[in-house]
């Protein structure tokens, strides 16, 4: 082992890094001076047009897909016949579901069945054709 070494029992409990004098009383100014020089530019201004353009696209985008669902789901309504699994019938029914109160339970009742009987037998029919 060399003259100069220090074994591992003389380091115990020391620190062996140490700062060199001085280096922290002018550490700040040091760093400052080694930053470049900082220019703060203006933002651009945006234009009221720039702003609103997103919210019309989106709107367009909603809008044309409503249009779309729209025109997918659109009912060509017939002469009664059975169309695409659904009856299109021109006559107009005695009540609709919203008409019955808490009171009228069996003729609501007796309404969905025949609601759902017409519904069997167009999709029936419609296998037939």
């Amino acid at each position: 082992m060399k003259k100069g070494m220090k074994t591992l029992e003389q380091l115990k409990g020391k620190n062996p890094f140490r700062m060199p004098e001085g280096y922290m009383e002018d550490f700040t100014r040091h760093m400052i001076e080694q930053l470049p020089e900082r220019t703060f530019e203006e933002p651009p201004k945006i234009s009221w047009r720039d702003r609103i353009l997103p919210w019309v696209y989106l709107a367009a985008a909603i809008a044309g897909l409503g249009l779309f669902f729209d025109v997918l789901n659109r009912n060509e309504a017939g002469d009664g016949v059975a169309k695409d699994n659904y009856i299109v019938s021109t006559e107009a029914p005695e009540k609709s579901a919203s008409t019955y109160d808490a009171e009228d339970g069996d003729d609501y009742l007796d309404y969905l069945e025949t609601q759902y009987t017409n519904y069997l037998l167009a999709e029936e029919l419609g296998k037939l054709e």
